[in-house]
């Protein structure tokens, strides 16, 4: 009873929280009551809450008013609906950012800097470096970068972390296997990758990319390694 007493608080409008938790077992109570409502709110279900807390509170007393084969059957049917919801999310998602990915390369290239190659890739150079570039996609190479995408999202920063990333190039995305080809030892390039050339629609699930999105880096050549 009490976990459906913590998730109860958890979605009581503001002004009537709970003390917060102290004791070992108020921690453990308040993280899984947390997380689960946190699970409900990101998916963005619509529920009944009087049915959630019951099914909340029947689930740790072993009193469920329905059948193991109902509920296996009506979760699976909800798992279903959640999937299909995230496909067709993905697919309007996947839309918009494909004709805004089109519409600022067509502007971005007009700056000055900017060169745009044969493929669509476009990159400008913020410093230029002196050593050796790659020989070919076989090379593998050290490098620190930072990725973000049109609206501003950061999906990944090695300075941050201080942790240079090392890759072969033909082992990324094309975006990156080319224009790291370009690039010298000690170079920094700001590359502007259009969806056909990064990863298009085929984006791993829970990742910060989203389908069809323009993808932004930029990226400093460290080190071409033997």
């Amino acid at each position: 009873m009490k976990f459906a007493l913590l998730l109860l608080l958890y979605f009581l409008p503001q002004g009537e929280e709970t003390k917060a938790p102290v004791s070992e077992k108020e921690k453990d109570s308040y993280v899984l009551g947390y997380q689960m409502g946190k699970g409900v709110r990101t998916q963005g279900v619509e529920i009944d809450l009087d049915q959630f807390l019951a099914g909340v509170t029947d689930g740790m007393e072993n009193t469920p008013k329905l059948t193991e084969d109902q509920i296996i059957q009506l979760y699976r049917d909800f798992q279903r609906r959640m999937r299909q919801r995230t496909i067709d999310r993905n697919k309007d998602l996947a839309s918009k950012n494909l004709i805004d990915a089109q519409l600022y390369l067509d502007q971005n290239g007009k700056r000055t800097g900017v060169v745009t190659t044969s493929s669509g890739l476009q990159y400008k150079v913020m410093k230029e470096g002196t050593g050796p570039k790659p020989a070919n996609l076989q090379t593998k190479i050290k490098v620190h970068y930072r990725g973000f995408m049109l609206n501003g999202v950061e999906f990944d920063n090695t300075m941050a972390r201080n942790e240079p990333a090392t890759f072969q190039l033909d082992a990324v995305i094309d975006g990156w296997s080319e224009g790291l080809l370009l690039m010298s030892r000690g170079s920094k390039y700001m590359f502007w990758v259009p969806p056909e050339l990064g990863y298009g629609t085929n984006v791993r699930a829970g990742s910060k990319i989203e389908p069809n999105a323009l993808l932004m880096f930029e990226v400093e050549l460290l080190e071409i390694l033997p």
